[in-house]
């Protein structure tokens, strides 16, 4: 290990999956039941804090 003078800070990042290069790619990420399944949660999101509000 390498000693850092007091004035200097050294960090790391480690990658995780690299993000899509395509919008093909992308829409590959989500298949059609998590898209239906994350419509269906924010609609119940919706509703239960529209009735909040009533």
């Amino acid at each position: 290990t390498q000693m850092l003078p007091e004035d200097e800070v050294s960090s790391t990042i480690t990658a995780g999956q690299p993000l899509p290069s395509s919008a093909a790619e992308l829409a590959d990420a989500f298949d059609e039941a998590e898209i239906e399944k994350a419509i269906a949660e924010i609609r119940e999101a919706i509703e239960k804090s529209s009735q909040l509000l009533k």
